[in-house]
């Protein structure tokens, strides 16, 4: 989907779900404002999380590093190299997520960006997610392990726009 085909619902956080393993917000839009389980959620130029929950005055947003979260990225380089950012959940040491499926032959250099891909119906290319924190390459795989660190971290987030496809009702 282009940037056009999204509608703007913006948001302001009005709680915080810290769980052991996830991180939630609570936000001030709900079904009575079109908004549905499934829809990606941004803040500026940064993919934060998805709505996973929605009553008709609120919604609950499960951030990027949660568990289930997955989302099809590209990185900021000549290779434009893909892979698909996985939600591990909380980590002790910070809030990393995994990245999976990046081609081992490519160069992937510590604190490059990493962008949505446009691959995707669920998520509008183009929007940071993080940079590289960490890479792993064992002999035997055909692919990197890498963890990114999220563009904006959770405790950060306090207003958000919450993308509704347009064609949706």
């Amino acid at each position: 989907m282009t940037p056009l085909e999204w509608l703007p619902i913006s948001a302001l956080v009005i709680g915080e779900h810290m769980e052991q393993w996830a991180r939630n917000l609570e936000v001030n839009r709900g079904s009575n404002h079109g908004i549905m389980v499934g829809y990606p959620v941004v803040s500026g130029a940064c993919i934060v999380g998805e709505v996973i929950a929605v009553t008709p005055w609120t919604c609950t947003i499960s951030h990027i590093s949660n568990e289930g979260i997955k989302i099809p990225c590209v990185l900021a380089s000549s290779e434009n190299l893909r892979g698909l950012v996985v939600g591990v959940g909380r980590k002790v040491k910070g809030e990393y997520i995994r990245i999976n499926y990046l081609d081992r032959r490519g160069n992937i250099e510590i604190e490059k960006k990493v962008f949505s891909s446009s691959i995707s119906d669920k998520y509008p290319g183009g929007f940071l997610l993080g940079t590289i924190h960490k890479k792993a390459k064992k002999d035997s795989e055909m692919y990197y392990t890498v963890e990114m660190e999220p563009a904006i971290p959770f405790y950060l987030i306090s207003d958000v726009i919450i993308l509704k496809p347009v064609d949706s009702k």
